[in-house]
């Protein structure tokens, strides 16, 4: 029986037994895991609110010879309680979530995703957030990190830069990347639409209009979407609540 402790974000729980819950968690030189926590639902349980989704927390784990992981203790390094306060953030934050844990199986790690996790959900947890450059940005590093790179900045084909020099501008989705109206492939796409793009990259495109950085957003969830190759459950909540807003 070995004992230690991790920072992590808490990614999800599920409801086990009648008082137990476990959870899986994105840890800090550790990666995913799943823990169990027992008791944990009991009404008397000061560890509840402590292991809420979302939360950045510093735990303490028993982990038995076979491998099965007990929690013992957790404290609240942040509860993000803005983002839970506001749907549109919460949605973002969510989907954020959902995007580590279906990208990472237990056991695997990565803290340049972990740090990047962690300055999204604190991005989206700003007074005045902007959920679309926040989410956009985390995808576009996500992608680089888990060797996907997105090409934003020029051409995919020939590497020719300028992007606000094209004629015709067009987006790869299979290759994620823009490509410059000299080279064949992609399908075309507003100019506005490829600067914002390539100012996605860098999670700063508040010079270009909404709909613009909204089809932006739009074309790079869709290469996301193609890597992983997986439902995301979140995908539908988070277009209806932008949507609406």
């Amino acid at each position: 029986m070995s004992r230690y402790s991790v920072e992590c974000v808490v990614l999800k729980k599920a409801n086990y037994g009648d008082a137990d819950r476990f959870y899986t968690l994105f840890a800090k030189n550790r990666g995913k895991l799943s823990a169990l926590a027992k008791g944990v639902r009991k009404i008397a349980s000061r560890r509840s609110g402590n292991l809420d989704t979302l939360n950045h927390v510093i735990i303490g784990i028993s982990e038995s010879g076979q491998g099965f992981k007990t929690i013992t203790e957790a404290k609240v390094v942040e509860s993000f309680k803005s983002i839970k306060t506001s749907l549109k953030s919460s949605v973002n934050a969510y989907y954020v979530i959902e995007l580590v844990h279906k990208f990472f199986e237990d056991g695997e790690e990565d803290n340049r995703v972990f740090d990047l996790l962690l300055s999204t959900l604190h991005d989206l947890s700003r007074a005045k957030p902007n959920p679309i450059l926040a989410v956009s940005k985390f995808e576009v590093q996500l992608m680089t990190l888990l060797g996907y790179k997105m090409t934003l900045d020029g051409c995919f084909v020939c590497g020719r830069m300028d992007v606000s020099n094209w004629r015709v501008p067009k987006f790869n989705v299979g290759v994620g990347g823009l490509i410059c109206d000299t080279c064949s492939g992609g399908v075309a796409v507003e100019k506005d639409v490829a600067c914002a793009l390539a100012a996605l990259r860098i999670g700063d495109a508040n010079m270009s209009s909404k709909p613009a950085i909204a089809a932006a957003s739009a074309l790079v969830k869709q290469y996301v979407k193609s890597v992983l190759d997986k439902a995301i459950n979140t995908e539908r909540v988070y277009v209806a609540v932008d949507e609406a807003f």
